[in-house]
């Protein structure tokens, strides 16, 4: 017979990495604001002598950018993710062998 989750809620094994996925989508956003604000806004007011981009191509520079933010932050993240899978399994096993031997003690008395 197995007992888990005894005095407590088990946590989903990819709550642990909620921080680096939150960390992933910020820095994303962030590059995407930015490349919107670069081309619609600072561009043309810094460089409006060189003369006018339609607006097809300063959307493709901002989805290129973007695209290619996401491509360099998977290899990172998923590096990070394996870093830490050997500590979270090990955490995972104390608390279960903490709630085993809590069992053992009750039921001996």
């Amino acid at each position: 017979m197995t007992i888990s989750n005894v005095g407590g809620t088990m946590q989903n094994q990819y709550a642990d990495r909620s921080p680096y996925l939150l960390l992933f989508i910020a820095v994303v956003l962030t590059v995407f604001s930015l490349s919107i604000l670069w081309e619609f806004w600072a561009e043309p007011f810094l460089f409006s002598t060189l003369g006018e981009e339609s607006n097809d191509e300063k959307w493709r520079y901002v989805y290129t950018t973007s695209f290619f933010v996401v491509l360099s932050l998977i290899l990172p993240t998923w590096l990070l993710w394996r870093k830490e899978l050997p500590i979270i399994h090990k955490e995972r096993l104390t608390e279960v062998n903490t709630t085993r031997m809590t069992i053992l003690v009750a039921c001996a008395r």
